[in-house]
């Protein structure tokens, strides 16, 4: 009887620090997984100062076609504007098979 429980104290023992084990086990795998998750997010956070640049740059680009769409509109009015001031006569031999329109702003 002593020896049973001696035997069982033993097993007790022993699957206590197989479940020690395994939890520290798990604890370096999931240490593993973080550290992998955390290289990953730093080289996405590494991304993000570019793509900002790049949004920039875009915006930048945007405001310059916007400028040049003003001043092409602007020199098509002007451009209009003498068309319809040349006499009628000399506006249908030179534009016959022109069609005149202006852009809307």
């Amino acid at each position: 009887m002593l020896q049973n429980k001696k035997s069982l104290y033993q097993i007790n023992a022993y699957l206590n620090q197989v479940k020690e084990s395994n939890k520290n086990y798990n604890a370096r795998v999931n240490n593993i997984r973080l550290k992998k998750l955390v290289q990953t997010l730093k080289n996405e956070n590494s991304k993000i100062p570019k793509a900002k640049e790049l949004i920039s740059e875009y915006k930048e680009v945007l405001k310059q076609k916007d400028k040049e769409i003003e001043n092409l509109k602007k020199n098509n009015q002007d451009l209009y504007n003498v068309i319809q001031r040349l006499p009628k006569i000399i506006r249908k031999i030179f534009l016959k098979d022109l069609e005149l329109k202006l852009l809307s702003k």
